[in-house]
Order: structure tokens, then sequence, then C-alpha cells
């Protein structure tokens, strides 16, 4: 609950506008002189009404001090997750010890105080009300309940508490109690290390940025800063960063742009030094294990998490790096890093949608350094005939609809593996322009050409942003299988025999094989199912008409609804394959509960149970950010401007994994969301997705009018050239 807020949703956003200009005010020690000028435009916009106001407010003197007191409250670059921005680590002082009935707090409050005290705060309110006076802070309130709480605690519990916080070290962080059952004393101590060190990590891209920016103020020089390890909430898996200053006008991205060779000569060797320092025992050390963890009993996990120690190093990306300068901060996506194997090879770089096993573990077998889901250049045939009569043997323990996607996807032409998709969509800073892969699924290690980050950044204006960027190698090895297993069947679906005879295009499909799947006849399989109108719309497609269905059905806002119908209808005009890894949206600052659902191959109508709608909200709208054009990023906000197509295009993206995934993370969070400060940012990301979708139609519209064009102009010419032989 907490305190209302004194302004309205119109000076909010005006005063968040000024927050840049307070930032650089305080940098050039003109605080005062920004303050007398914002108030002086505040009360022109809004004049001041004697009396209109209850409180401070109701005096000039008394608004002029809500307006000094909202920027010390909001325009502070530090605090843990305030409107996306993170803490900036203390780097020096003495280590903090709580008292113990924070400790208290920190071990019980979710299971046992925060109910009690909620009511107990709703009837304070009430009462409060009734009696025309103002309520306790909420803060105040809890610390009080929280304390007496104690107080009246046993013995035994008391001395758990003192346990605890004889623990603190100024890093560690006390789990709540639910997560220490069935850990060791040691155990719980690594926990509570590794969260601290999690905590840090989170603070860690601010904390360097502020760093560099005062190196710079004060001096002049430039700087980079590599610096990377274990993270912990990825299970211990190496992440990296980059951070650097100056950006001449001949080198507008900044160092690692200007070097054509950074990649290469920069991040793979320190990748490769980061593994050699951080071993394979000290990163499963810095997973975070908790004890339902430990037992296997997290969600609907039946297996313990395990963490083979003799597996090979997985592939971990250099993560996006941050740019900084004394007046424009810019937040950089760099080109993934090509990770090296176990003797320090190179591994051919990834392109999304290849054939890496993302939902795998690490291969169990450490010598086998060839079977890393990467695929052969060159076919074996062998190999190639022992697949095509295992999949002939696995279609008679299908069901009746697997064995028809299967089918299906033969007579399109499509692989059979995992390897059935081509590049896929660079990044936002090289998606301009992409040079044409090997139209072969196994030519993994395609170029890349387009227009340089440093381009993109300089087309789109310089922005300022000191909201944090969660800096992870996230989802490598946790993620999923080829479909999102969202296998309802219509209501009034009709079933009929069907042959099922695969095209002639077949790729990778011996003849043998096909030979057997002509005499095939598969009974009682489901036909395409018959669209369904919904008011005006007819989308043909029958997962569309699902998904759409379910959407509507979890959602009561009427704009979220019209966002509903947007995407339903760009998904209609995209029409891009259902399941297809390579048109998924990117993984990179992902919210884990994604990845963990996906891998669980969990139903549509299924979602995750998200225990912290607060926390999950904020990651959600910095991987939602991480997705726009970089001429949307301004500090905190989004501008609404107008965009290139080529800027969209890790944005538009179809089927299960595109923009419907990124919808149906959306509704986890509006449909947990209690608060009323939470209710307000979802409708403010319903408005800003509202927005998004109708800029995206447009630019889907061309795409698509633009491959028709280029299909015919190709049969007019086959038409042509068969003419020119006749």
């Amino acid at each position: 609950m907490g305190r209302n807020r004194w302004t309205t949703d119109e000076q909010e956003a005006w005063l968040k506008s000024k927050l840049p200009t307070f930032w650089e005010a305080q940098q050039t020690k003109k605080t005062a002189i920004f303050r007398d000028a914002v108030e002086t435009a505040f009360f022109k916009q809004w004049p001041f009404v004697e009396g209109a106001a209850t409180g401070r407010g109701s005096t000039l003197s008394g608004q002029k001090k809500r307006i000094r007191e909202w920027f010390g409250n909001n325009g502070r670059k530090s605090g843990v997750n305030r409107a996306g921005r993170c803490k900036i680590m203390r780097l020096r002082g003495i280590p903090r010890i709580k008292p113990a009935w924070q400790v208290y707090s920190d071990l019980f409050y979710t299971t046992k105080l925060k109910a009690t005290i909620d009511n107990a705060y709703r009837k304070h309110v009430e009462e409060a009300e009734a009696a025309h006076v103002n309520p306790d802070a909420k803060i105040a309130f809890r610390n009080r309940m929280v304390i007496e709480a104690f107080d009246e605690e046993s013995e035994d519990v008391k001395a758990q508490v003192e346990k605890a916080r004889a623990r603190q070290d100024g890093i560690s962080i006390t789990p709540p109690a639910d997560d220490l059952e069935g850990l060791t004393e040691e155990e719980i101590i690594r926990l509570g290390m590794n969260l601290g060190f999690e905590k840090n990590i989170e603070a860690l891209g601010v904390t360097l940025q502020t760093l560099l920016d005062e190196a710079y103020r004060l001096t002049g020089w430039t700087g980079v800063i590599m610096i990377g390890g274990p993270r912990p909430s990825n299970l211990g898996k190496i992440s990296s960063m980059t951070v650097f200053t100056g950006t001449p006008p001949q080198a507008p991205g900044g160092f690692p742009v200007w070097n054509e060779n950074f990649q290469q000569d920069w991040v793979k060797v320190w990748l490769e030094f980061l593994r050699l320092a951080h071993p394979l025992d000290l990163r499963k050390r810095r997973a975070i294990m908790t004890g339902s963890d430990k037992l296997g009993t997290t969600g609907s996990c039946e297996t313990p998490l395990t963490i083979d120690p003799d597996a090979p190093p997985p592939a971990e990306p250099h993560v996006p790096s941050v740019h900084t300068s004394p007046k424009k901060a810019k937040v950089v996506a760099l080109k993934r890093d090509r990770p090296v194997d176990s003797d320090g090879d190179e591994i051919p770089a990834l392109v999304e949608g290849s054939s890496e096993e993302e939902g795998e573990e690490e291969d169990d077998d450490d010598d086998d350094d060839d079977d890393d889901g990467m695929g052969d250049v060159i076919v074996d045939k062998a190999k190639e005939r022992e697949e095509v009569d295992q999949l002939i043997d696995t279609l008679a323990t299908k069901d009746e609809l697997e064995v028809r996607e299967l089918m299906e996807m033969i007579c399109e032409g499509g692989e059979m593996d995992d390897e059935e998709e081509g590049p896929a969509d660079t990044d936002t800073a090289a998606s301009a322009s992409t040079s044409a892969a090997a139209s072969d699924a196994e030519s993994m290690d395609a170029t890349k050409s387009g227009t340089s980050e440093a381009e993109s950044m300089e087309a789109s204006g310089p922005t300022k942003s000191y909201m944090s960027v969660r800096f992870e190698a996230e989802e490598l090895d946790l993620e999923e299988d080829d479909s999102l297993e969202i296998t309802e069947k219509p209501a009034e679906t009709t079933y009929a025999p069907t042959e099922i005879v695969p095209s002639p295009p077949a790729r990778r499909a011996s003849a043998r094989f096909a030979k057997r799947a002509e005499t095939m006849v598969v009974d009682e399989l489901p036909s395409k199912p018959v669209s369904t109108r919904f008011s005006d719309l007819d989308f043909g497609i029958s997962w569309i008409s699902d998904a759409r269905s379910y959407l509507l059905s979890v959602v009561i806002n009427v704009e979220h609804h019209r966002v509903i119908q947007h995407w339903a209808r760009l998904e209609r005009i995209m029409d891009q394959p259902e399941n297809r890894r390579g048109y998924q949206l990117d993984v990179d600052q992902r919210p884990n509960e994604v990845g963990e659902w996906l891998k669980k191959k969990k139903a549509m109508r299924d979602p995750p149970n998200i225990a912290n709608p607060a926390n999950f909200g904020v990651r959600w709208r910095v991987y939602y950010r991480s997705l726009q054009p970089v001429a949307r990023l301004a500090g905190s906000s989004l501008r609404k401007v107008e965009c290139s197509p080529a800027d969209w295009g890790r944005l538009l993206k179809g089927g299960r994994r595109g923009l419907f995934l990124l919808l149906l993370s959306f509704s986890w969070w509006s449909t947990n969301t209690k608060l009323k400060k939470e209710r307000e940012l979802v409708y403010e990301m319903v408005e800003d997705l509202k927005w998004v979708f109708q800029q995206l139609s447009p630019v889907a519209e061309a795409q698509v009018e633009s491959k028709k064009r280029a299909i015919e102009e190709n049969n007019a010419a086959g038409v042509e050239r068969k003419r020119v032989k006749t």
C-alpha cells in the first residue's frame, strides 16, 4: 500500500522528463538554478491554488518542498530495482550488520509475517480514514509489527536468527528460511554468498558506468573495462561485460565497434582466460542452490538439479557492452563472442535458429568434442540413413497429431533434425542488412554484413540511459525444444483418414524412406481445423485463433484486448512458421521463468507460478526494452518516435516463439499484479505495446509484398528461360 502519490499521471510524466536535466545540473553544481527553473515551469503549467490540496501541498512553500523532495527521492541513480534502475555498489565502508529483527524479517517475512501485516495495515488504514487522520507509513507500520513479532518468538527461532546474523559479512544475503531446508551449514553459507554476488553483479554495470563517467570528468581520459566471471543466477556459467568511454567523431560507436578485431583479439581471449581463472568446480559452487533445488522439488521438476563436473564448458557469449560519456550514456549491443571448446579452439559462431540444442544440459561425455549439436558441414550418408530409419520406427510410437506434424514438415521440404533452421535475423545493430546465408541449414558459420552499430547509433541519435542492464549469458543450455507443445485440439474438429505423401523436394530423405512413405496411410488423423470467426476477423490459422482466445480470456483491460487484436492481425499478415527457432525473439535478458517454462514443455493454459510479480515485472520490462530500436531508448522511458523498418528487425518475429511468447509472458505479469503502483506500470506497458503493434503492421505488410513481388519476378524469369530453351 504505502503513501498515496501527490502527483497526477501527467505531472509524474513531466517530472520524470526533467530527470536528465537534473542529473546534468548535479554534475555541473547548478542544482539550485535547476530547482528554481523547474518550479517556475511546473507552476506555469499547473498554477497553484491556495488550499486546493490537503496537507503540505496546501501552501506554496509546502508544494515547492514536495517538488524538491520528489527529485531527491526519484532522481537518485541508486536504489534497488527502482523504475528499472539498479543499485550502485558500496565500494568502501565498514560492512553493515543487520539487527536481529531485520534478519528475522529476511527469514520469515514471506512465510509467516506478510499476510498478517497486510491485513493489520489494511484495518489500520480503514480506522484512520474513519477517524479522519493520516495513517502511518506502511514501512514504519511493518517494522513495528516485525519487532513485536520477533520479541514474542520462541527461543529456538531467536537462536536461528542469531545463527543467520553471525553469517553476515557485508556481502552475503540472508535467504528465506524455507530455502534453507535440507542444506548443510556450508551450503547455507555458500547460498547467502552467491545471492550477495548476484545482487552486486546486478549493480556492476551501473557502478562501472558511473566510475568511468567520473574518471572522464575529472581527468579527461577514456577507458575500457572488461570484467566477468561465474553468474550465480545462470548456474555459474561465465558471463562478461565491457564498459568503455570515448566516442570520437571518427568512431561514434566507441572502441569495441571501431576495432574490427575486438571480438577475436580481445573478447575471445578474455573468455578463455575467465574459464581458466574460474574452473568448472568453482563455477559449480557459484550456482545458486536452494534447499528445494537440492531436493528436486522446484516447480514440477522430478529430478534434482545437478551440474556435471566433467561436462565441457558451454558456449558463453560476451554480453552487451555499456558505452558511457560524461553527457551521453548509451547501451551498445555488441556481437556475440564465438565460444571456444575445452581445448581453447574456436567453435563456429552460432546463428540464431542454429542446430545447437539450447534446451539440453552439457554433454555427459567429456571426450566427445564433436557431438556438440553443431552439425557437420559434410553430410554423413550412413548416419542420414540411420536417422531416417529411426524416424520411421518412431512414427509408430507417436500420437496422431505428432505424426501429422512430422509428415507435414517433410512434405513442405523441411529437415528432419534440429538443424532445419537457417540463419535468422541478427541483433539490432546488424539487422539493417544481413548477407544471404547458405541455403542448407548445416552452414552454421554464415558471415553477416550490413550497417554497423556505429552507423545505427549515429542515425538514431544519442540517448541517455541510467537504466540498469542485466549482463548475463542467459538460457544458453537450459533452453527449449522446437515447439511450445500447445496441442489443445479445437472444439469441433472433424477427423478423417488422411494419406500423406511426401513431396519430391523433401530434403535429406532417402529414396528408401520416400518409397515407404508413399504407401503409408495414417488413419484417423485430424484434418486442418476449420477457422473460427471472431468478430470481424477470420484468422484462418488455428493456433492463432486458439492463442487469441486464450489471451482474451485471461485479461480484462479493454486496451489490453486491443493489443491482442493487433497482434492477431499482425501474425496473420506475417504468416510465419508456427514453430521455428529461426523466427524466435532473442533470449538475452529474457526472464528465467520463460526459459524454464519452455524447457518443461508446458501448455499455453498452464502458466508458471510467479512468486514475485513485481520482480518479474522489472525483468520483463528490461527484456522488452532490449528488443526495442535504439532510437526509442531515452533514459528510463521509451520514446514514441518514427523508426526505420530495419530497426524493428529484432522484434518483428512471428510464430509461437516470437511476439506471441512476449505477450504470453506479459500476461503472467499483468494477471498476477495486485498493487496499484504495479498496475499503473502494466497499463503503461499496454499503451506502449499498442503503439508498437501499430508501427509493426505496415512494416510487415511491406515485407510480405516485397517477398510476393520477388517470387513473381522469379517465376516470370523461369518461364522466360524455358521459352528461350525451347
